[in-house]
């Protein structure tokens, strides 16, 4: 049995509005817990949703530490420095009782949760006790439930997330589709021993999740990478504003430097305040004043 779950097959499990929810709170760096009965199960999407962020540097609590001192220098390490990839840390069944007994914060942590003899009621009000905010998953026969804790999701905008789904979804088949068109032309005017043959041979199933996932992990890349380039423009902005400069920039003006357009203002400012601990609302100016400014200057660029 796999290790985890393909992406097609995670998004079936949860839904396709469940794995955007999950995948916001994923990175924004919420505590999520995985609850079940079955400890194999539960392990398998632990993993796969650690795969979601292939940005982020992955550690195995029980594996690459142990105590809760090793975990607050871990995360000290990223703080000191922009340029050490955040962590994303996972904990397995047979480690979470212990990180839940050694462990202060879980923040950027995705947990499995062997209920046992428990009820999900149970673990449930036990878990809200100790964490602020957090992502339960809660594993049924007949399907996922997603409950949050802490926080809400009215008026939260995930077109990002979304669009990120419905990307990897077209862009595969597209892929497969070009490949198949591809191999069918070669042997149209060849011999080919019967028709069930040629379609197990132009069968690209098994192939099928890995270019679904690199497609996916290709969009996470492209955001980030615009972040990080927002995040080298915005410093510098928020410095000047310390040194006394009255100085923002325009919506329209940072994307156009950054050269993306799959996210607005809020939802890049969301990200950069969870992924690097400061918010940079400030610099952002919407007035027609930073608007004009800014397009008086690209004249003179």
């Amino acid at each position: 049995m796999e290790s985890s779950y393909s992406l097609k097959d995670l998004i079936n499990l949860l839904n396709k509005e469940n794995f955007s929810k999950m995948l916001r709170a994923l990175l924004n760096r919420i505590p999520i817990f995985v609850i079940g009965n079955e400890s194999i199960q539960i392990d398998r999407i632990v993993n796969s949703i650690i795969k979601l962020v292939p940005h982020r540097h992955e550690m195995v609590y029980w594996n690459d530490f142990i105590e809760n001192d090793e975990a607050h220098r871990l995360f000290s390490e990223e703080d000191a420095d922009y340029n050490v990839r955040r962590l994303v840390i996972s904990s397995l069944t047979n480690a979470t009782p212990h990180a839940l007994r050694k462990i202060k914060s879980f923040k950027g942590w995705v947990l499995g949760y062997l209920a046992k003899n428990k009820s999900f009621n149970e673990i449930l009000n036990e878990l809200k006790l100790m964490l602020e905010q957090s992502i339960f998953l809660l594993i049924y026969k007949n399907g996922i439930e997603l409950i949050t804790h802490g926080f809400e999701w009215n008026g939260l905008n995930l077109n990002f997330e979304k669009n990120i789904i419905q990307k990897s979804i077209i862009e595969t088949e597209v892929a497969l589709e070009k490949m198949n068109r591809v191999l069918r032309k070669k042997v149209k005017s060849k011999k080919v021993p019967s028709t069930q043959m040629l379609n197990a041979i132009l069968n690209f199933d098994s192939e099928e999740a890995k270019i679904r996932q690199n497609i996916y992990n290709q969009k996470i890349e492209e955001f980030v990478q615009a972040s990080l380039r927002a995040l080298a423009i915005l410093t510098r902005i928020e410095l000047l504003q310390e040194l006394g400069f009255n100085i923002q920039i325009s919506e329209k003006t940072l994307f156009k430097t950054i050269d993306y357009y799959e996210v607005d203002h809020k939802r890049l400012i969301d990200f950069l305040k969870f992924e690097y601990g400061i918010d940079f609302s400030k610099c952002i100016g919407t007035g027609m004043k930073i608007a004009i400014g800014d397009v008086i200057e690209s004249k003179w660029g």
